[in-house]
C-alpha cells in the first residue's frame, strides 16, 4: 500500500474515532446530568484541572519521538517507556503529596479520593504498551480506534450504571478506571511488542524532550490563560458564553482537522533528506488543511447567528458573533500545528518551546495592557495575537527549512482558496433569507460550499500546469478518481 493511502486511511480513522467519541461523550453527558447535579462536574473539574497540569508538566513528548525518529530499535522504545513512566509517576506523586493544600484551597475534603484516584489513573496510562506507537508509525490505526471505541462504550455503560446506583460524582471516576484498566489489558493484546526499563537512548531522547515538556507547559497557559482572564474581568454570563462558544469554535480543529493531519508527521519524517521533495510536501499539506479550515472558518465567522440559533437555540442567539469572532482561531490553531510537524521532524523541539514562550508573553502583555469594554473586545484581541503569532511562526520554519522561494510560493499559492472563499460569500448573499434557522443553514450551507467546490476545481484546472503545489494534488485527486471512473466504465459495459 502507497504511503500517501496509508496515510489518508489514517487520517479518515482518526476522523472518524474522534467523531463518534465525541457524539458517544454528548450523548453520556446529557444522560448523566439527569441522575449528578452541576456539584458533581464541579468537584470532578477542580481535581482534573490539577492532574491534568501535572500531565502537563510531565510531557516528555516520547510518543511524538518514535513517530517522528529516523531509526526505531526496541531500545529506543524501551527507553522512551521508561522517561515517561519515571515523569508520569513522579508528578503523580508530587500531586498526591500536595492534595492536602489543594484541599485546604477549595475547601472541599472530598477531593483527597478524587484526586488520588485521578492520579492512579495517569499511572495506568503511561503503562500501556509501546507498541500502540509503533502501530502509528506504521499508520495503523485501525485496532487502536477499534479498541478505542469499545473502551468508550464500556465507560459510558459504567458511568450511567453507577449515576444510577450511586447518583454522586463516583459514577464518573468509576468508568474513568474502568476504561483505564480495559485499555491498558487492551494494549498488550493487540500489540506482541513487550516493555522493559531501559535508559540506553536517553541521552538522545533527552535532548528532544528537555524542549517539549517547557513547551506543553507554556501551551497549557497560552490556552487557558484567556478563560481565566474572562472570568476575572466579565461576569458569570459573559464567561459562559464565551467558554461555550470556544468549545464550538475549537471542535472542527480539534475533532476533524487536527486529527485528520496528525499522521503527517510520520509522512514528512520519510522524506526530511530530500530538501526539495520535503518542501513541497510541506506546502501542499498546508494548502489541503487551509482548504478546508478557511471555507468553515469564513462560513461559521458570517453565519454564526444561524449556526447558534440551530445549535444552542434562540436563547443564545445575543452571543452568536462571538462563535464568529472565535472562529477565526482555526487557521492559526492549524497553522501552529504545521509549523511544529516541521520542527519535530528535525528534533528542533528548542524552537517550538520558544515560539510558546514569546506568544505567550505577547498575548498575556496585550490582554493585561489593554482595556476592553466588553468579551467581544477581548476575543478579537486574541484573534489577532494568535494570527499575527502563528503566520510569523509559519514563515520563520518554512523559511528555515525550505527556504524564502518556497515560502513565498506557499503564501501566493493560498490566494485562490481566499478567493472562493470570500466569493462562495458574495453568492450565498444573494439567496433569499428564511424564517426557519434550519432551513436556512441547509440552503446557505449548501450554496457556499456547492461554490466554494466549483470554484477551486476551476483554479486547480488553471494552475495545475503552471504551479507544482497545485499540479500535485490535480495528480492526486486525478489518481484516486481513475480506479472509480474505470471501475464505472466497466460496470457499464457488462
Amino acid at each position: 500500500m502507497s504511503n500517501a493511502k496509508k496515510s489518508a486511511i489514517a487520517s479518515f480513522l482518526l476522523v472518524s474515532e474522534s467523531f463518534i467519541q465525541k457524539l458517544i461523550g454528548l450523548a453520556s453527558t446529557l444522560v448523566l446530568a439527569r441522575f449528578l447535579v452541576p456539584e458533581d462536574f464541579g468537584i470532578i473539574a477542580m481535581a482534573t484541572l490539577c492532574i491534568y497540569l501535572a500531565e502537563v508538566l510531565s510531557d516528555t513528548g516520547s510518543q511524538q519521538y518514535i513517530l517522528s525518529a529516523e531509526h526505531v530499535d526496541n531500545d529506543v522504545v524501551n527507553t522512551s517507556f521508561t522517561i515517561n513512566l519515571i515523569f508520569r509517576v513522579t508528578f503523580s506523586a508530587l500531586v498526591v503529596l500536595l492534595a492536602p493544600f489543594i484541599v485546604d484551597y477549595y475547601e472541599d475534603p472530598r477531593l483527597f479520593n478524587i484526586i488520588y484516584v485521578l492520579a492512579g489513573l495517569t499511572v495506568l496510562n503511561c503503562l500501556r504498551n509501546p507498541g500502540l506507537w509503533l502501530l502509528k508509525r506504521e499508520q495503523q490505526y485501525g485496532k487502536i480506534v477499534k479498541w478505542g471505541l469499545i473502551a468508550k462504550c464500556l465507560s459510558v455503560a459504567v458511568s450511567i450504571t453507577m449515576a444510577i446506583v450511586l447518583q454522586n460524582y463516583w459514577a464518573i471516576l468509576l468508568a474513568q478506571l474502568t476504561s483505564a484498566i480495559f485499555f491498558l489489558a487492551v494494549s498488550y493484546y493487540i500489540h506482541t511488542f513487550r516493555p522493559k526499563l531501559v535508559l540506553v537512548n536517553a541521552k538522545r531522547q533527552w535532548r528532544f524532550s528537555m524542549w517539549v515538556m517547557p513547551q506543553s507547559l507554556l501551551g497549557y497557559i497560552r490556552t487557558q490563560f484567556d478563560t481565566l482572564f474572562v472570568s476575572s474581568l466579565f461576569s458569570q454570563s459573559a464567561l459562559g458564553s464565551y467558554h461555550t462558544m470556544k468549545y464550538l469554535a475549537y471542535i472542527p480543529c480539534s475533532h476533524v482537522l487536527e486529527p485528520a493531519t496528525r499522521p503527517l508527521l510520520v509522512e514528512l519524517s520519510k522524506i526530511k533528506n530530500n530538501p526539495s521533495h520535503f518542501a513541497t510536501q510541506f506546502n501542499v499539506t498546508l494548502l489541503l488543511v487551509m482548504s478546508l479550515a478557511l471555507p468553515i472558518t469564513v462560513f461559521l465567522f458570517y453565519y454564526s447567528v444561524i449556526v447558534v440559533d440551530v445549535l444552542l437555540g434562540e436563547n443564545w442567539s445575543s452571543f452568536s458573533p462571538l462563535l464568529g469572532v472565535l472562529s477565526l482561531i482555526i487557521p492559526s490553531y492549524l497553522i501552529f500545528h504545521h509549523s511544529n510537524r516541521a520542527v519535530y521532524v528535525y528534533g528542533q523541539t528548542k524552537i517550538a518551546a520558544v515560539y510558546e514562550l514569546l506568544s505567550m508573553t505577547f498575548l498575556i502583555a496585550i490582554l493585561v495592557t489593554v482595556k476592553f469594554d466588553s468579551v467581544i473586545q477581548f476575543a478579537k484581541a486574541k484573534v489577532w495575537v494568535e494570527a499575527i503569532a502563528s503566520i510569523t511562526y509559519l514563515i520563520y520554519v518554512s523559511t528555515k527549512y525550505n527556504g524564502m522561494g518556497s515560502t513565498f510560493r506557499m503564501l501566493v499559492i493560498h490566494l485562490p482558496v481566499i478567493f472562493s472563499c470570500f466569493f462562495s460569500v458574495f453568492i450565498c448573499s444573494k439567496v433569499p433569507s428564511f424564517e426557519n434557522s434550519l432551513l436556512a443553514l441547509l440552503i446557505s450551507g449548501t450554496v457556499f460550499v456547492g461554490t466554494f467546490l466549483t470554484n477551486m476545481a476551476v483554479f486547480l484546472f488553471m494552475l495545475k500546469g503552471t504551479n507544482r503545489e497545485w499540479a500535485y494534488i490535480y495528480n492526486l485527486i486525478n489518481r484516486a478518481c481513475l480506479p472509480v471512473l474505470r471501475k464505472l466504465a466497466l460496470n457499464k459495459e457488462q
